[in-house]
């Protein structure tokens, strides 16, 4: 079985952003993007316009998709189980 997870990032303006998370390709959350002024030096991720950037790594989004602290409440573990299941269904 095999399973990629995939962000992408999209910018409505400078200082607006999205991300998607992607399961093999299916779209199966998304999250606003916090965009920050970068400094010289400073680690981003995604694009960078002007000294504008998200430093919030890929990573966080997808550990946010699987254990998010209210998915109690928000259930985003459950598009992810679902989307599991479908794959495992097709073997």
């Amino acid at each position: 079985m095999k399973v990629e997870f995939e962000v992408k990032r999209y910018r409505q303006s400078v200082t607006q952003g999205m991300v998607d998370i992607l399961i093999n390709g299916e779209k199966v959350m998304d999250f606003g993007d916090k965009i920050e002024m970068i400094q010289d030096g400073e680690k981003y991720y995604g694009e960078k316009i002007g000294n504008w950037a998200s430093k919030i790594p890929d990573t966080k989004f997808i550990i946010a998709t699987l254990y998010h602290t209210c998915d109690n409440i928000y259930h985003y573990s459950d598009k992810v189980k679902e989307k599991l299941n479908a794959i495992m269904q097709s073997e």
